[in-house]
């Protein structure tokens, strides 16, 4: 077996220094928000690549529309900032280095994983996305003979899930745990520590701070307020969009598609560190053309960002962040996901209400991981507003 030398171009945090060790088949890592835990899992499949010969890796996200934007991304910085060569061929999702192939794939239609053999070793990201189910049949993929090792990766936030019962509450023979939180990530930012540390709730502290499990009580949305569609309508009476500006949290852009009384809505836009160069740029990669003129109701606090939006040639306006009124707004009306919407859906998990002294629930709702959620409801509350301005001859926008 070829021993696994760490690159010095690679930054390790030595609080992961047994998951390097390991060669277990399951290797999960959980943890609080920063953690590095996804950081450690694209070093160590980078590191196998570079001192392991014959491989064919695995690097998965239960819906692939999210590859891009996190693992995908996450690996080719981690390349670009070691000054490691390698060749990335985006139609195929592969990327090829040191004789060894990554290959990126989604789990959208289970039937995919089936076509995909030969595999030497896993990287499953959000692990709590992928059902017990999906797991099974993803641990199928790793039979045979190999040089080296097989082992599956699996990293997550401890939100309650499946993976508690299966790794956590008895041991699972060939399995390593690690439990990690942003403390054992000396490369982080300094203020991101700071804002775990002021995080309001008790539960959401819970999860993304000590990286201890948690259930989100009093959520504010349920299963009654959306449906999720996988068919896209062909044609719509109107559309317009929904934005919430961010940077070390996710800026959303959200597209909202109406049928008469049904809205459609569409992720557009779900990624952290971005500038409002960066925002246009996808903007103007990802609004049809046909849509450019239509309305996108953004966070009222970015007016220097909606303006830089207007100056790019689209029409950017102020939405009304009334927050109870608008969550009351969007629970009445009839509204369907369009998949893939991971990032929504994950919100729409863990979005709850403040809490008093007591555990009761108070009109307000926690505002942390609520990014996609929020430019949802600037979209649909402010649009209909406007309508109503419209309807009452009020003048239109």
């Amino acid at each position: 077996m070829t021993k696994t030398v760490i690159d010095p171009k690679l930054r390790v945090s030595s609080s992961f220094k047994e998951c390097w060790l390991s060669e277990d088949r399951y290797l999960i890592m959980m943890g609080g928000a920063g953690s590095g835990k996804s950081e450690t899992a694209a070093r160590k499949i980078i590191t196998r690549c570079l001192s392991e010969l014959n491989h064919r890796f695995l690097v998965m996200r239960k819906v692939s529309a999210t590859l891009e934007n996190s693992v995908i991304w996450l690996i080719r910085k981690t390349l670009d900032g070691a000054g490691i060569s390698y060749v990335y061929k985006k139609n195929d999702r592969k990327l090829f280095i040191g004789g060894n192939t990554i290959i990126f794939s989604g789990l959208d239609n289970s039937e995919k994983i089936k076509s995909i053999t030969q595999i030497t070793g896993i990287w499953l990201e959000e692990l709590s996305e992928f059902t017990e189910a999906d797991f099974t049949q993803i641990d199928l993929r790793l039979r045979g003979k190999v040089a080296n090792y097989f082992q599956i990766i699996g990293t997550l936030n401890p939100i309650m899930c499946w993976v508690k019962g299966y790794f956590f509450d008895k041991h699972r023979e060939n399995s390593f745990i690690n439990v990690s939180t942003i403390d054992d990530n000396p490369f982080i930012d300094k203020q991101y520590i700071k804002t775990l540390d002021n995080i309001p709730d008790k539960t959401y502290y819970q999860i993304y701070r000590l990286g201890q499990w948690g259930v989100a009580k009093g959520l504010v949305y349920n299963s009654t307020h959306f449906v999720y569609c996988a068919k896209e309508p062909k044609h719509y009476d109107d559309v317009f969009y929904g934005l919430d500006f961010g940077h070390k949290h996710p800026t959303s852009l959200v597209q909202v598609g109406v049928i008469e009384d049904t809205y459609y809505i569409k992720e557009i836009i779900y990624q952290s560190d971005l500038i409002i160069s960066d925002v246009i740029d996808l903007i103007k990669l990802r609004i049809p053309k046909e849509y450019k003129n239509k309305i996108i109701y953004c966070d009222s606090q970015g007016s220097d960002k909606i303006e830089t939006i207007c100056r790019a040639g689209y029409n950017a306006i102020k939405s009304n962040k009334n927050v109870e009124p608008g969550i009351s707004f969007v629970k009445g009306l009839d509204t369907h996901l369009l998949t893939p919407c991971s990032n929504i859906q994950k919100e729409l998990g863990i979005y709850k209400w403040k809490e008093d002294k007591n555990g009761d629930s108070l009109d307000e709702p926690v505002k942390y991981m609520d990014d996609g959620l929020d430019s949802i409801r600037y979209a649909l509350y402010t649009y209909n507003q406007h309508e109503k301005e419209i309807s009452r001859g009020f003048g239109g926008v």
